[in-house]
């Protein structure tokens, strides 16, 4: 993350604590500030990877049988933790639950560190402490340490600041770690996920007998979901909650759009504006060339010089309609009923006025080793 970006998204998340900020306005700023920065670093994760070939990472691809197992996988974890605050004791359920998702995201906020260190100290990369089979570099355990204060803070006070700097630093992991083989990967697992949260938050009350998904959700103290406080030192009443799959899934939907605008207009290691038509779209003139390097500097520009009708402003639209139906009729929302939408009409609309439907279909991230493969079974 770009420094400056990463103050300014620190700011976003220290001012509600100080000083009342309406809860949509704190909803959708944060919300595309991760997805924003996020998908930028994992375009520049994948170009390196794709640089340093046999030492590369593997990433982490949702593909094949995984999109279509991935709402019931989702749909049973989700109902096995109902089952279990309504049997189960609530205080030792919550200690477990606290501590492991707390531990997640001191690990989130230690992979947010870990590229200032590795920028300070190079020399330092590759080393590591241990023994075989189990091995971690030496700056990694100390972005860790670094981070586990504010777990500490959250497990011990419940702080919404604390619970929303983990959040945050979760979602932005997750977007930046996970990927999608192709376009219609993302759309399968969009569509999935789209019936699945329609279902466990509007039908789920009428085969239970509550509500599973905001259960759930207000019961697990963990850093899973963003809190938004009406004004500094609000209760859990005067709070409203985004949970993370809500940033996550969209996100690294739209991060695979803005690696298909480099695909389609390789920008030569920068991110000018005007190369990236699916994931922002600005007036092309002799000013957007001023501006290649700094993320947030892209990020105001975007926002003021009337950006046209693409997938992030999508998000942020639906985002907001999400927030408003949610207060015109006081219900939780899924809120994945009106980000799907648009996400998809927005990249397939953009891909057809454009002419690159086709180049959009066919477009794929998937390993040439996994590619042969399926091609072979499939011949089989």
């Amino acid at each position: 993350m770009d420094p400056l970006g990463g103050l300014v998204l620190a700011g976003m998340l220290i001012v509600p604590a100080v000083i009342k900020v309406p809860v949509a306005v704190q909803m959708v700023s944060m919300s595309v500030m991760v997805i924003f920065f996020g998908s930028i670093r994992a375009w520049r994760r994948e170009k390196e990877r794709k640089e340093s070939g046999d030492e590369a990472e593997p990433r982490d691809v949702i593909s094949g049988g995984q999109l279509y197992r991935f709402p019931v996988t989702a749909s049973f974890m989700l109902l096995s933790l109902f089952l279990a605050f309504k049997y189960l004791p609530n205080e030792y359920l919550s200690l477990l639950l606290t501590g492991g998702s707390s531990f997640l995201g001191v690990c989130g906020v230690g992979n947010v560190v870990l590229p200032v260190l590795v920028k300070q100290w190079p020399a330092w990369k590759k080393k590591t402490i241990g023994w075989q089979p189990v091995n971690i570099e030496v700056l990694e355990l100390i972005s860790i340490v670094m981070a586990s204060p504010i777990g500490i803070w959250y497990f011990r006070k419940k702080h919404f600041l604390a619970n929303n700097i983990l959040g945050t630093a979760l979602a932005y992991t997750a977007v930046e770690m996970l990927g999608l083989e192709d376009y219609k990967s993302g759309a399968i697992l969009l569509a999935g996920l789209f019936f699945y949260d329609i279902f466990w938050v509007f039908f789920s009350k009428d085969v239970f007998g509550a509500n599973v998904m905001v259960t759930v959700a207000k019961k697990f103290e963990g850093p899973i979901k963003l809190i938004f406080p009406q004004f500094p030192g609000a209760g859990q009443d005067k709070q409203s909650m985004l949970g993370l799959g809500d940033i996550v899934i969209p996100g690294i939907f739209i991060a695979l759009m803005f690696r298909f605008d480099e695909h389609i207009q390789p920008s030569d290691g920068s991110l000018e504006l005007r190369k990236k038509p699916y994931f922002w779209s600005v007036r092309d003139d002799a000013s957007c060339f001023l501006f290649n390097q700094r993320d947030l500097l892209m990020f105001v520009i975007m926002i003021f010089r009337g950006p046209n009708v693409q997938i992030l402003v999508s998000y942020f639209g639906g985002l907001a309609l999400t927030y408003v139906v949610m207060a015109v009729f006081n219900h939780a929302q899924p809120a994945l009923l009106y980000l799907v939408p648009a996400c998809l009409l927005s990249s397939i609309g953009c891909a057809l006025i454009r002419g690159e439907a086709r180049s959009l279909l066919d477009y794929s991230e998937a390993e040439p080793d996994k590619v042969d493969s399926d091609v072979k079974t499939k011949e089989e």
